[in-house]
């Protein structure tokens, strides 16, 4: 009945179904993944994330359970739980259906990270490093990344868009690396660091103010105007 419900998109009755269903057979991995269902399709994704959760205690290896949640996890832009969830759902069900689901997650990951990306980046930072880390510390943090995201590494990526991200990761890599350790490349950068981070000070403040105010001295046009070089 509750399933005759859903396919009719009567998903607030068939939820009733369910949760009845669910009461006389408690330890049902079906049944929770059909109220996930619903739930997901009446854009409750909490609700949908909880049933799926019982759903796969009951059987931790019900695709349709790992897919229901990785869904709700990428509308929630929870990505790496989302992306989990995937990579397991292809070990029992290796179909296009999940390809493609795994492949649309890490894209949208992928654009998550580039839109958040800042124009002048915090090579430190690209390293998991505090500022001013010297040379021996600026190496080791290198080769360690290197291994985790260097394309060889990704080689056997489940998807186009996992491969892509993990190229993105390792050049922004590479580029702190060689920046870092050039006497030259490190101080031109620092003086551009500088004047963007004081640029972004400058536009809190004015905000703040309630209004602009004179940039500060020696910023560059381009960071106030948001113009590439």
């Amino acid at each position: 009945r509750g399933n005759a419900l859903y396919r009719g998109k009567k998903y607030k009755e068939a939820l009733v179904h369910y949760d009845k269903a669910i009461a006389l057979q408690p330890s049902s991995a079906t049944y929770y993944a059909n109220r996930a269902a619903a739930h997901l399709m009446l854009g409750n994704l909490q609700k949908c994330i909880e049933d799926c959760a019982l759903s796969l205690k009951c059987d931790s290896s019900y695709t349709k359970s790992l897919v229901r949640r990785a869904k709700c996890y990428t509308k929630l832009a929870r990505f790496e739980d989302a992306i989990r969830d995937w990579e397991a759902a292809l070990d029992t069900d290796p179909s296009p259906d999940t390809y493609a689901g795994l492949d649309d997650c890490w894209r949208q990951r992928c654009d998550k990270f580039e839109a958040s990306r800042p124009k002048v980046r915090d090579h430190y930072k690209v390293l998991g490093l505090k500022a001013g880390a010297d040379e021996r510390e600026i190496k080791k943090a290198y080769h360690k990344l290197a291994l985790q995201w260097h394309p060889d590494k990704r080689a056997q990526a489940l998807c186009d868009q996992q491969r892509h991200y993990a190229e993105v990761i390792f050049k922004e890599v590479a580029e702190a690396y060689a920046i870092l350790l050039d006497p030259q490349k490190k101080s031109e950068w620092e003086q551009e660091f500088s004047a963007f981070l004081a640029n972004l000070k400058w536009r809190h403040a004015a905000t703040h103010a309630g209004g602009p105010t004179a940039p500060p001295p020696g910023t560059a046009t381009h960071f106030q105007t948001g113009q590439s070089q």
